[in-house]
């Protein structure tokens, strides 16, 4: 006796397997999809940290330029300009003994370090170093002595 169908197969819906190596793929999908969204997010922050850096930097430095690139800049000194008492992007500098200036900018701590050569010079070279965890830019300008302002 033959009953109809019966030696015959007929697909009828999905295996297990291929169930279970649709949620594998499906799965492979979503993860990569948030990793990319984690590293991109990841890489918007450097890249803010970055920009502000390179702003502050250069804002610090053409402040120094304004004053004539003293050697005395930001010290303790009576009638000495001091860039503590800045602001930039809603955040102030502090100055630590080691020569440093300390600021933080979107949740990334920086130190800033103003450089010259040693020695009066007329017409000379200005940078400012500004390192932070994952980097480091250096901005460099020429400032002569007789160009501080009032």
């Amino acid at each position: 006796m033959n009953l109809a169908g019966r030696g015959s197969r007929q697909a009828r819906g999905m295996t297990l397997v291929e169930v279970i190596i649709a949620c594998v793929v499906v799965a492979i999908g979503v993860v990569g999809g948030l990793s990319y969204g984690y590293h991109g997010a990841v890489q918007t922050q450097r890249a803010r940290a970055y920009a502000s850096a390179v702003r502050v930097g250069y804002y610090l430095l053409e402040d120094w330029k304004a004053n004539g690139g003293s050697e005395l800049y930001a010290s303790a000194a009576p009638m000495v300009p001091n860039p503590t008492t800045l602001e930039i992007d809603g955040q102030q500098f502090s100055y630590n003994d080691d020569g440093y200036f300390k600021i933080t900018v979107e949740d990334v701590d920086m130190r800033i370090e103003l450089i010259r050569p040693f020695g009066y010079r007329q017409f000379m070279d200005l940078s400012a170093r500004v390192k932070w965890q994952r980097g480091s830019v250096t901005l460099s300008t020429n400032g002569r002595v007789d160009q501080a302002g009032d």
